[in-house]
């Protein structure tokens, strides 16, 4: 019998979870539950369970502000594209040859011309033009020299009008003379 009641005390401490009976060496416990009031964890459980309905409501009032907010933009859009177009349309007519023909009548009193002139002039004989300019037989002719000059003079105004046009346009600047 003692063998038995030896043996039903060893069992009995392998029941009870005692690893050292059991030729085992003892493990680390795990983690620990507390059991405690359930009111407690209740209320803890709701708490949590609010916070996240209240996050929610929260993320869901954003998204819909920012909808709204979307909406005011694309009708801002919608009625500056409706002014543009108007005001396209109004920059059109303002350029239009009728209207602007229509201004020189109407506001500064232009008018057609009620007939055209024409002035020919003729041509002066070499030797006529040769004699007044006292260059009698040297062949050369004053008016030859005076147009390549006059060419010259142009493309140089043509060139110092052109190089204003390009600071104004590019730099809104005159350049110094």
């Amino acid at each position: 019998m003692l063998l038995a009641s030896a043996n039903t005390a060893e069992a009995r401490a392998i029941e009870a979870g005692d690893h050292v009976a059991q030729g085992r060496h003892r493990k680390t416990p795990g983690p620990a539950v507390v059991k405690g009031n359930p009111m407690v964890s209740s209320a803890l459980t709701a708490g949590v369970c609010v916070a996240l309905v209240l996050s929610f409501l929260a993320i869901n009032a954003a998204i819909m502000a920012s909808g709204y907010e979307l909406a005011r933009a694309q009708e801002a859009l919608e009625r500056a594209r409706t002014e543009y177009d108007r005001l396209k349309l109004e920059a059109s007519e303002l350029t239009s040859l009728k209207r602007v023909e229509a201004e020189a009548r109407g506001r500064l009193g232009m008018v057609d011309p009620e007939e055209v002139q024409y002035v020919v002039v003729a041509p002066i004989p070499q030797d006529t033009a040769m004699a007044s300019a006292g260059t009698a037989g040297t062949g050369k002719m004053p008016v030859a020299g005076y147009a390549a000059n006059l060419g010259a003079k142009m493309r140089d105004s043509i060139f110092g009008l052109m190089s204003v046009f390009v600071a104004r346009w590019f730099g809104g600047q005159q350049p110094a003379p």
